[in-house]
């Protein structure tokens, strides 16, 4: 709709407003559920905090009600628009509006503010002079200039924050930033909608003939930045493409169809409020160290076990020498450099290189800087040595130094990781460089008890708080399998959202929805409010994506993690626990759930969905199975191993053009391809013209 462009007209008679205050409660901590009215109150500890919006923001209500926005498959609401509106305002527009149509078959209608023509606020009831819209409920979204004539402004609140105000015949969805996505996200979640996983099969979207609403909240997230990187098309992606016979473009193809929603949707990420404001950069900072400086400076680099400083078989993750001050002064220059030619340049990531065939120093002078009472840890083609955090922490120093004495105000993002993921014993970061912690994962039980105490030890040794950066989502990923870590992981980042955290890296998803999604979904739920029960998200998930088969799901997924649990107390193995007479009980667990949801076809798709990710397992297990014995030098009938992986091959490519959200096979691919050199396997010809490639023998080496 197209009307007039001036600003409307507006009359507030403040002696009209009624004021009430409903019962403030405690809430019990989910985000998800469908109550009518969702009313928290402000924690002491001032981290996640959702509380009644008028009292947030000194607005005085008339007591709501339910509130329809269609009713008996008809609009009985108008959206409303800010006469300008943001792209972020413009898309939530689109995304209430196309999921309200496929909810109910009802086309809201929306218009800019200025068609309301003179809007009365009387007796806390909105009276607008246009016809047209005189008996429709008014849903204001986005910074429109009623809100804030209805005392609701989003100008003091931190980024992200969203406020939903429920009145007689109105509705205020709002925020800071993308807090009015947020919100939008959270009524169409009080209406029964989920998003599981991404694409259409991963939606819920309830059908009704009405959709009421009678919400009253505003919502901040604890943490500064909610990151859960997303694996999209990588050289390494492009490795594993090219073994499995798919093209770049096929992969992105195949991405973005598997993605597709009948309504307008934010990407799954943007859809659980991951994101956030934190203005500090992460990541492995020197790339190209070795080839801008290898040739003239080889002394800047690890001393090897062979003598040599030589980098060049993994030029792009080259190690340095940390002892050596010239190489310390040339990277400050470097920032000063970048500095120089935009000043305004608020942070950068000072990680060192990870991974590659080469591993640290070992002269003298880097080993006068390690703490004799260091953690052990096991350096690669090195052996059982002191943790290397001191030299780091010292080396970090004294490169951000002469950086920091000319713009005192720069951030440095600083890896935890690796050989120096322990805190240091004898010097401390700058107070300018942030720690990022990279630890913690669900397939060793020690491990992550270890961690969480180093995770600890940073935390009172650090006073601005802490980046937790883990590897967690990428275990298994050479050999993966279904996994289930929810309990650990929750009271895990329960944990650390007590003591110190500010931000989250994890590294990464990979889109194994049909293995790992319950994972993924309990994580990104977490990071808008670390206080939700895990059990009630749980169920959540089950009962909401699975309806008559809840149990049955639950069941499986229960039965999964106690086999997680056993495999990180390293009471067995993957292919051990993947042992056929599991696999005849979760199967019968997926064919019960399949029988009791034998009328919902959106069900037993879904089911469907788990047991793909269930036979492509039971293919890992027999082939790594296979690979132990040959490794160990059993007998082992090559021919029948070579059957197994060239069906195992097959299944991947179906599963790539098919069921593209169940597994990551081009992923998997780059990963364990080097494995199958043990039996000389070779894929199978899969079109005219392309020649079977032959397994490779090495696997790049990684921390």
């Amino acid at each position: 709709m197209n009307g007039p462009k001036e600003f409307p007209g507006f009359e507030v008679t403040a002696a009209s407003f009624l004021t009430s205050q409903p019962n403030v409660g405690k809430a019990n901590g989910s985000s998800l559920g469908n109550a009518r009215y969702v009313v928290h109150t402000q924690t002491t500890n001032n981290y996640w905090w959702s509380v009644p919006v008028f009292l947030v923001l000194g607005f005085l209500s008339a007591a709501s009600a339910e509130l329809f926005l269609v009713k008996d498959g008809k609009p009985e609401a108008v959206l409303v628009l800010p006469e300008k509106p943001s792209v972020i305002e413009d898309f939530t527009r689109q995304m209430l509006v196309s999921h309200f149509l496929q909810m109910t078959g009802a086309k809201v209608p929306w218009v800019f503010e200025s068609e309301l023509g003179i809007l009365k606020i009387v007796n806390g009831r909105a009276h607008c002079s246009a016809q047209t819209f005189k008996n429709l409920n008014l849903v204001f979204a986005g910074n429109c200039f009623a809100t804030t004539q209805l005392g609701i402004s989003t100008n003091q609140l931190p980024e992200d924050s969203l406020v939903i105000r429920t009145g007689s015949n109105w509705l205020v969805i709002d925020g800071k930033g993308k807090g009015v996505q947020h919100a939008a996200v959270r009524i169409l979640e009080n209406s029964g909608v989920r998003y599981l996983w991404p694409g259409e099969l991963g939606k819920v979207v309830p059908r009704s003939k009405d959709i009421s609403i009678d919400l009253n909240v505003s919502e901040t997230p604890k943490l500064k930045q909610r990151r859960i990187r997303s694996h999209g098309l990588t050289p390494r992606m492009s490795t594993g493409l090219r073994r499995l016979a798919y093209s770049p473009a096929e992969f992105t193809a195949a991405r973005a169809e598997s993605e597709k929603t009948e309504a307008i949707t934010p990407t799954w990420f943007e859809w659980h409020g991951l994101g956030g404001s934190l203005d500090v950069v992460f990541g492995h900072a020197f790339g190209d160290s070795w080839q801008k400086y290898g040739k003239e400076h080889p002394e800047w680099f690890a001393l090897q076990p062979d003598g040599t400083r030589d980098q060049k078989a993994s030029p792009d993750r080259s190690r340095f020498c940390h002892s050596n001050k010239e190489l310390a002064a040339q990277l400050a220059k470097d920032f000063l450099d970048a500095l120089a030619i935009n000043p305004n340049t608020r942070s950068f990531p000072i990680g060192l290189n990870d991974g590659g065939q080469t591993t640290f120093c070992m002269c003298e002078a880097c080993k006068a800087l390690d703490a004799p009472d260091g953690a052990e840890v096991n350096i690669y083609k090195i052996g059982k040595y002191v943790s290397l955090s001191d030299r780091v922490v010292a080396f970090t120093n004294q490169v951000v130094q002469p950086v920091l004495e000319k713009h005192p105000d720069v951030l440095f993002g600083y890896y935890a990781y690796s050989c120096y993921t322990s805190p240091p014993l004898r010097t401390r970061l700058h107070p300018n460089v942030v720690p990022s912690y990279v630890g913690i994962h669900y397939l060793d039980e020690a491990y992550r008890e270890e961690s969480l105490k180093e995770w600890d030890a940073w935390s009172k040794m650090v006073k601005g708080g802490l980046i937790f950066r883990p590897n967690l989502l990428l275990a298994g990923r050479r050999a993966i399998v279904p996994l289930n870590y929810v309990h650990k992981m929750t009271k895990d980042f329960q944990h650390l959202s007590n003591t110190g955290l500010i931000g989250t890296d994890f590294d990464s998803c990979q889109h194994n929805w049909a293995m790992l999604g319950l994972n993924y979904y309990v994580l990104s739920r977490l990071h808008w409010n670390p206080e939700l029960n895990v059990n009630e998200l749980v169920d959540d998930y089950c009962r909401s994506g699975f309806g008559p088969a809840a149990e049955d799901v639950s069941a499986y997924f229960s039965l999964i993690e106690q086999m997680t649990d056993q495999m990180a107390l390293k009471k067995v193995g993957i292919t051990d626990a993947y042992s056929s007479d599991r696999f005849k009980k979760l199967n019968s667990i997926l064919d019960g759930a399949s029988e009791r949801a034998a009328e919902r076809t959106d069900v037993l798709n879904r089911i469907e969905f788990l047991k793909i990710g269930l036979r492509f397992a039971r293919l890992q297990s027999e082939v790594h199975g296979l690979r132990n014995k040959k490794v160990n030098g059993e007998v082992v009938d090559s021919d029948s191993f070579k059957k197994l992986l060239d069906e195992r091959f097959h299944l991947m490519r179906t599963i790539f053009s098919r069921h593209h959200m169940a597994i990551n096979v081009a992923n998997l691919c780059w990963a364990d391809w080097g494995y199958w050199g043990v039996v000389s396997w070779q894929r199978p010809r899969v079109e005219e013209g392309l020649a079977p490639e032959a397994g490779e023998e090495k696997i790049e080496f990684e921390f």
